[in-house]
């Protein structure tokens, strides 16, 4: 039986659309592919200031959320002059974002000033925080916590890790219509 050639060119017509789904299937079945990750910081699942029993410092605008620790040496002042350079960074984005501090109740009041003096909103620590003390997250204008950065003892690491926080927020400002 020979094939004719109007039925070679079917045939080859259909390898050239089953082939690429059957090399895509064997990919995803063998998990030889790795997805791309459009975002740098952890995912944070379903925390929001209510489930907190904290109120939003600033509704209706995205946050950039630092974890005062007790202590604030040198990591964590480099840790919030990024953090309010993030803000300036955004240049007319900026207006839809606020860098809220969440602070111990035992922190000195002349410190709590040059917080606020500083550009900050000052919020207490609550008692369950879905980040470490000295981490930094991203919070959209309902409360909901978005994204979590760990805090970096390295300035080359402070430094990647706050790029990183900008791009996302950046990025969530543009594709975000709230706030």
């Amino acid at each position: 039986m020979s094939i004719q050639p109007h039925q070679k060119t079917f045939l080859l017509i259909v390898l050239a659309f089953l082939l690429p789904v059957g090399v895509a299937k064997l990919f995803l079945s063998q998990e030889w592919y790795q997805g791309g990750v459009t975002n740098h910081g952890q995912l944070i699942e379903a925390q929001s200031y209510q489930d907190m029993a904290l109120e939003n410092p600033s509704p209706g605008k995205w946050q950039l959320v630092y974890a005062h620790p007790e202590q604030c040496l040198q990591v964590c002042q480099a840790d919030l002059t990024l953090l309010a350079n993030s803000i300036t960074a955004l240049g007319r984005l900026n207006e839809r974002v606020e860098p809220v501090v969440l602070v111990p109740s035992a922190m000195a009041p002349q410190t709590r000033q040059t917080l606020r003096d500083s550009g900050f909103i000052l919020a207490e620590h609550p008692a369950q925080m879905p980040i470490g003390l000295g981490d930094s997250a991203i919070v959209d204008p309902l409360g909901n916590w978005v994204l979590s950065y760990d805090q970096q003892g390295l300035k080359s690491e402070q430094a990647r890790n706050s790029r990183e926080r900008f791009l996302d927020v950046k990025k969530l400002l543009k594709m975000s219509k709230v706030g």
